[in-house]
């Protein structure tokens, strides 16, 4: 409920340039994630200074869709070498991200980097926001090849 200290007012709800409603009370229900957003109450009254309170709306969604960044399908890295920051991305709010690998590997980061490979490095990695995707890791004979998937 939008409210101002006058006589007379009258007042509107707006989101961008385009008004909603022209009440003082505002109902959104059932939002979807195009909905969220800057939604602002207008007092108005003929001769008097308007008046305008703005509030955020925020919509709790699941991810819809997920990549990695670089996008490259394969990563070659030799023993002792770094492999280069891998940036997880989801499309949700909030956005929880974990990755998880080989031994005793996780991080809760939405990116990620691997200090000078091992062989311990080989094997399957796996990341997840809010659901999961896995990454396997093949081993060669001098370093490992990622898939990102």
């Amino acid at each position: 409920m939008c409210q101002a200290d006058c006589n007379g007012c009258s007042f509107s709800w707006s989101s961008g340039q385009t008004t909603i409603v022209n009440t003082d009370v505002l109902n959104l229900m059932a939002l979807s994630v195009n909905e969220a957003g800057q939604y602002t109450c207008m007092a108005s009254r003929t001769g008097a200074t308007t008046r305008e309170k703005t509030l955020s709306i925020k919509v709790i969604h699941g991810p819809s869709s997920g990549s990695l960044d670089p996008t490259d399908t394969h990563y070659t890295v030799e023993i002792g070498e770094t492999l280069a920051t891998v940036t997880c991305s989801a499309s949700c709010w909030p956005c929880s991200y974990m990755w998880t690998g080989p031994g005793p590997f996780s991080s809760s980061e939405q990116t990620i980097s691997l200090q000078g490979a091992t062989k311990a490095s080989d094997g399957r990695w796996t990341r997840k926001h809010n659901f999961q995707h896995n990454l396997n890791y093949y081993k060669t004979k001098r370093g490992f090849i990622v898939p990102a998937g």
